[in-house]
């Protein structure tokens, strides 16, 4: 039995347990490589934002650029509707102080728009020659990508004012366009709303002055040190985009991620693990079940084949009359007798089993003196216990309590364990026995001096068909449904079992009745 238990766990090993535990360290040995994978996507999924943030900006600019050339064009064929459309485009567009288009920009040929009336045209049409000529190189690219049928636009800047600059492109009638605006109120109008639509508030999306580093706009707080990637913005060179999460860093999020897959991976081991831990211990179970089973099959067989071969010999040489003395003769028919009861016990303990299991075994509760129900079981089995050698000692308290309990099973009860008694003191062939009230309990105990049990195996030998696998015990026969039996009769009787017992010092079994028992 144990070669199969041994081949069954061996196997459960090498199918499941071995490639799952194998599985999870290999994910160990690639956590920083899971790290690597998951830090990678989220830098990617930044850039990303960040990109979107921008290619915006490029589309507000860029529809601007489309608004000035129709108005532009309508002011030629419509002033009246010009007037109106730049009106309409400024207040728009409150980021716009003006814009500009030129031919020859040198010779200081600038239009304004609006009209001049607003600000020191002088002045500023000085100023933005001097930028523009400062930038030629800037200025020759724009016509070389308009050759190429391609609108670029290009940031400038004035010194005198950060937050104003200047965007410069090419117009379809290869006139130069500029429009002035405030990168604050270009902030506040589009890319605000913008980056807060992207955002979601799983990231912080700051603008940052990349010269001062002071924040100047910023969905989260505007001390956040975490900034995990930061990304110039195309057509505002001078401000930076910088994105961190909101809850904590790529690094510390990946890691997150990564240990919780592996959590998941060990719990699920641990789940696998216990489901083959069940499924082992109970096939374990069925194979000592099934090996129990064929040891009782073999040990009943064998106690019954014993006396009914004595029976048997004893009848023939009765009826054979080889018998010649009168006091042999009824010592043949002694043997045969206490045989017949052997028989007769083995076959109502295997009886008594078998309803117990059913769920059919009935009691007849009524008035039963302890006392006398033991006297009277002892004068019975007087003559079995004299001829196994056996001496009994009896200390049976006076003026006991009454049970009410059924008589049959407690005197099956007591006779098993007497029984018992007999079996496994080969040696030292004492039994006592004692009643008495101890803790609200009616008691009756049953000791000898007999090999005693192991604490290993007093654990189970209230167990079904369970018998001592090893020693002087292995070697009787016996059922193993004694004890089981008494078990089953205590609990009907709402009583309980104390055992106490040691290997060579004997084996003390006490049954504990309530006195109020009804």
């Amino acid at each position: 039995m144990n070669k199969t238990i041994q081949k069954i766990g061996l196997i459960l090993l090498l199918v499941v347990i071995l490639p799952s535990v194998s599985y999870t360290v290999y994910e160990f040995s690639r956590l920083n490589e899971s790290e690597k994978v998951l830090s990678d996507i989220y830098e990617n999924q930044l850039t990303a934002i960040l990109n979107s943030v921008n290619q915006y900006t490029e589309d507000v600019i860029s529809s601007w650029a489309n608004r000035i050339e129709l108005i532009i064009t309508k002011e030629k064929i419509n002033p009246a509707v010009y007037e109106l459309e730049l009106l309409n485009f400024l207040n728009d567009n409150k980021p716009i102080i003006f814009f500009f288009t030129t031919a020859g920009f040198e010779k200081g040929h600038i239009e304004f728009f609006p009209s001049s009336n607003q600000f020191n045209e002088k002045g500023i049409s000085s100023e933005i020659q001097r930028l523009l000529s400062e930038n030629r190189e800037i200025i020759n690219r724009l016509y070389t990508y308009k050759s190429a049928n391609y609108r670029k636009v290009e940031p400038l800047f004035f010194e005198s004012d950060e937050n104003t600059m200047l965007l410069v492109y090419v117009l379809d009638n290869d006139n130069l366009c500029g429009i002035v605006c405030s990168q604050s109120l270009f902030i506040n109008q589009f890319l605000s709303q913008k980056i807060r639509l992207v955002t979601q508030n799983n990231f912080y999306i700051s603008i940052i002055a990349r010269e001062s580093s002071d924040v100047v706009f910023a969905t989260g707080p505007l001390d956040n040190p975490g900034i995990q990637r930061q990304k110039q913005l195309w057509l505002f060179p001078r401000l930076d985009l910088g994105i961190s999460m909101a809850t904590s860093s790529i690094e510390e999020l990946a890691r997150s991620r990564t240990y919780t897959g592996l959590a998941l991976v060990v719990l699920l081991n641990i789940l696998l693990i216990g489901g083959v831990a069940f499924v082992f211990r109970n096939v374990r179970r069925e194979v000592q079940l099934a090996q129990i089973k064929s040891d009782f099959v073999s040990n009943v067989s064998h106690e019954l084949r014993t006396p009914l071969a004595l029976i048997n010999m004893f009848v023939e040489t009765l009826q054979m009359k080889r018998v010649k003395t009168e006091k042999k003769r009824d010592e043949y028919y002694s043997i045969i007798l206490q045989e017949t009861n052997r028989l007769s016990q083995i076959v109502n303990k295997i009886l008594s089993f078998s309803k117990i299991e059913a769920g059919k075994r009935k009691y007849n509760y009524e008035k039963v003196d302890l006392n006398e129900l033991i006297e009277s079981i002892l004068v019975t089995y007087n003559y079995h216990l004299e001829s196994n050698g056996f001496s009994v000692k009896c200390n049976l308290a006076e003026s006991l309590h009454s049970l009410n309990a059924d008589k049959d099973s407690l005197s099956e009860a007591f006779i098993n364990l007497i029984d018992n008694a007999v079996k496994y003191s080969p040696d030292l062939k004492e039994i006592y026995i004692t009643t008495g009230v101890e803790d609200n309990f009616v008691f009756l105990e049953v000791a000898d001096k007999g090999i005693g049990i192991s604490m290993e195996d007093q654990k189970r030998i209230f167990e079904k068909f369970y018998r001592v696998t090893k020693g002087e015990v292995h070697n009787t026969k016996g059922t193993g449904l004694g004890l089981t039996i008494v078990q089953h009769i205590m609990q009907s009787h709402g009583g309980k079992i104390d055992l106490n017992s040691a290997p060579g010092k004997g084996s003390i079994f006490k049954l504990l009745f309530p006195i109020d028992i009804k």
